[in-house]
């Protein structure tokens, strides 16, 4: 596998780490750490951290194979989902799979893709990339879209946490109450609780019984696994902690008022985050000095795709259309798509 290049990931870091100090750390209590010691959560490997990345952001975009299924605007400035065919740093000209489409949570299993549309009222549908047959499963609102042990999880009705079969069919209730973030861990799950104050817990349901972990005591957002680490934001600042909830730290970050991303390129780290605006001022500083440089330009700016030899950032107006989005392959090589256009088309 070629060397890493560039590796982006949600409201984290993992450089200058100093103790935690104040609301924010991971406080888990003495039963609840001898429990993790018994029920350990295996370290990630890039693959792993970067399909949480993705889920925590939102994944718009997918690349499965030589193919990237990703969100583009049609000739009207309607949303499509479209396929590229990737090689060697180029793609082919785009394939439309389906109009009035803007996808998110995209995931994809033996040819067959799944998300959200956010252009149908957030409902889970999916489509046959051979055939282009495509069927709503859940009309209904969703988000955190995943696919685990041939079933879809997804935060449904009054946000709790919920799954049917690939086919739509055996709707279960795996958590009775509103969460966010969830995400598996092996057996347990993590979720951002928001009954109890938005605080990150963890959830065991194996062995016929039912244990939850709180791991903070302030909010917490978008937790994700860097190897033998949890990382996560808590009020404007970016924590970790060590799997079995112990070494609690606080990255040296410059405070951000919202979502932020964490970049690395060539073993040096930046932050780019959304600080007044919600989007329409940002930041790129250098870690761990805390430097930072005003990014320029209005709307957001995020990565839509994280892998382990590619990624996609894409820059979205403040109403949330797409404006173009910039393919990086693992070589370095650079493919730009804005306002309709790609550049190295095959």
């Amino acid at each position: 596998m070629k060397k890493l290049r560039s590796l982006i990931l949600l409201l984290l870091c993992a450089l200058s780490l100093t103790a935690c100090v104040g609301e924010g750390c991971a406080l888990p209590r003495r039963r609840d750490l001898l429990f993790l010691k018994k029920h350990p959560i295996a370290p990630f490997d890039t693959a792993q951290t970067g399909r949480m990345a993705n889920t925590m952001n939102g994944n718009r975009c997918l690349a499965v194979g030589d193919r990237l299924y990703t969100l583009e605007l049609g000739d009207d400035q309607r949303s499509c989902l479209m396929a590229y065919r990737l090689e060697e740093g180029r793609v082919s000209r785009p394939l439309l799979l389906a109009e009035n489409c803007a996808p998110r949570w995209l995931c994809e299993h033996e040819g067959v893709l799944y998300y959200v549309n956010d252009s149908n009222g957030g409902c889970i549908e999916k489509l046959d990339t051979g055939s282009l047959e495509r069927q709503v499963l859940v009309a209904l609102p969703c988000s955190y879209l995943q696919i685990k042990d041939e079933r879809l999880y997804y935060r449904g009705e009054r946000g709790w946490l919920c799954s049917v079969s690939l086919s739509g069919e055996d709707r279960q209730v795996v958590m009775d109450k509103s969460c966010c973030y969830p995400y598996f861990l092996g057996d347990l799950l993590i979720y951002q609780s928001e009954s109890e104050g938005e605080i990150l817990k963890l959830r065991y349901s194996g062995e016929g019984k039912v244990r939850e972990i709180a791991l903070t005591e302030a909010p917490a957002y978008a937790p994700t696994v860097i190897g033998d680490r949890l990382y996560y934001t808590s009020r404007g600042q970016v924590y970790s902690m060590g799997l079995d909830g112990l070494e609690a730290a606080r990255c040296e970050s410059p405070a951000a008022t919202a979502a932020a991303e964490y970049i690395t390129e060539g073993g040096q780290w930046y932050a780019r985050g959304i600080t007044e605006g919600y989007g329409i001022s940002q930041w790129l500083c250098s870690l761990p000095d805390g430097s930072a440089e005003e990014l320029k330009g209005s709307g957001y700016i995020y990565c839509d795709y994280l892998g382990e030899e590619l990624r996609v950032d894409s820059h979205y107006f403040a109403d949330s259309r797409l404006r173009g989005f910039v393919i990086s392959g693992p070589e370095g090589e650079l493919c730009e798509y804005l306002y309709g256009r790609i550049s190295n088309l095959d």
